[in-house]
């Protein structure tokens, strides 16, 4: 797997799906929310990928909105963890969401700087084509005149 540039651990996943270690260890299993060590440390924490973990979060979400209501009341603190929960995959997305943002302005100056070299290389192959042109010109006038001296002195020439 490549390593995704917005690690985060299984504990600050928790924290931020509004979940428990235990719910997150089983999406790894259960939702292919990959998982890794840093190289050579078998006892460095697990890290996943922040964005994988926010998509499986709202899948999550989104899965359990479209759930049968259950056929007994629901108890009052279960709908407050329900709550609760969503308010942290709420919180989630809106963090992801300025990350997104934070990345799409990064790669708009990105663009901007690209299209600024863009353009000056297009100045230089611009001026680099006057000079060839200029260069193509002084040589035809050179042929010209070699050929003029070289017709006079074999007598072909007025």
């Amino acid at each position: 797997m490549d390593k995704p540039h917005d690690p985060i651990t299984i504990k600050e996943a928790a924290a931020l799906a509004g979940k428990s270690l235990d719910t997150i260890r089983r999406w790894r299993k259960s939702k292919g929310l990959e998982g890794w060590r840093e190289p050579g440390n078998p006892t460095a924490p697990v890290l996943l990928s922040k964005s994988q973990l926010l998509q499986v979060a709202a899948d999550a979400a989104y899965a359990h909105t479209l759930a049968e209501p259950p056929s007994a009341p629901v108890k009052r603190k279960a709908a407050a963890t329900s709550a609760w929960t969503s308010a942290g995959v709420i919180a989630a997305l809106q963090a992801n969401l300025g990350d997104l943002r934070d990345e799409r302005d990064h790669l708009r100056q990105v663009l901007d700087s690209t299209r600024a070299e863009a353009d000056q290389l297009r100045h230089e192959l611009k001026d680099t084509r006057a000079k060839v042109r200029a260069l193509e010109a002084q040589l035809n006038q050179g042929k010209r005149g070699l050929l003029s001296r070289l017709a006079g002195a074999a007598g072909f020439g007025g």
